[in-house]
């Protein structure tokens, strides 16, 4: 992968790794919008990981549910 910047090489062995904590990345970050634009909860209650034993639960639920759906739509 290149750009201006310069040239990124990433071994074919780390690519799978790579793609699935940027999907994990992707659904947390997703979720997390979702729950500040409800407007029940401040960033402290949800940011970097809920304390509310409820809320993470429901956001693990989140988290399985988005990751079988993007794996879902991924070519094979």
């Amino acid at each position: 992968m290149g750009d201006r910047e310069g040239v990124s090489f990433i071994p074919p062995q780390l690519a799978q790794g790579i793609v699935d904590a940027a999907d994990r990345t992707h659904v947390h970050d997703e979720w997390t919008r979702k729950k500040f634009d409800e407007g029940k909860y401040k960033s402290s209650e949800i940011y970097s990981s809920p304390r509310d034993p409820a809320l993470l639960k429901e956001y693990q639920d989140y988290l399985e549910k988005r990751l079988a759906e993007i794996k879902a739509q991924q070519p094979k």
